[in-house]
């Protein structure tokens, strides 16, 4: 799958493959292999974690449902992702432009508009995958902090979140990651 194509899905369906919000850890994990672990960030207990693939790192709340994910594209190394439909993480070119992104969404229809709480640093373009969920792409419209303004701002930040999800009680006996 194409770089755009993925960054694209992620703004209709809020994620990549599996790897999407609402997904539980278990089919994550099935399809793509155990995701490095980069600790709790709630309670010792049952709290928040954080994961990643690659460039893509994603929080599962204590139930183990996949509540946010977020891929950082600002920086000039590959951008390594997780193919969908394997266990594999797959390096692309990491710069992407306002133009070629929503170009990619306008090409499977996926509604967007720009968010206008944004500083005249950024760009942000916000989708509504479901009822559930939101996607965001966060373009730089300068070169560096204090450089050029760019005639095509480059993508900064994607991001995917839940907004509506309430955990049930999960058993003390539920191990620590789900």
């Amino acid at each position: 799958m194409a770089l755009l194509d993925m960054m694209a899905e992620v703004g209709l369906t809020g994620g990549i493959g599996v790897l999407r919000c609402g997904a539980s850890l278990t089919d994550v994990f099935a399809a793509l292999g155990p995701a490095e672990d980069l600790g709790g960030i709630d309670e010792p207990r049952h709290g928040s974690h954080r994961f990643c693939y690659g460039d893509v790192e994603f929080i599962t709340c204590r139930c183990r449902l996949v509540s946010t994910m977020g891929i950082s594209t600002w920086h000039d190394a590959p951008l390594e992702l997780p193919a969908p439909g394997s266990n594999t993480v797959v390096a692309f070119p990491s710069h992407m432009t306002y133009q070629q992104i929503t170009s990619a969404l306008d090409a499977i229809e996926c509604r967007w508009w720009l968010d206008t709480r944004v500083p005249d640093t950024q760009r942000t373009v916000l989708t509504e995958p479901s009822a559930d969920s939101w996607a965001s792409f966060t373009f730089s419209t300068t070169d560096g902090c204090d450089g050029p303004v760019l005639d095509d701002p480059r993508l900064y930040k994607v991001n995917a979140w839940d907004v509506s999800h309430e955990c049930p009680a999960v058993p003390v006996s539920l191990p620590q990651d789900g």
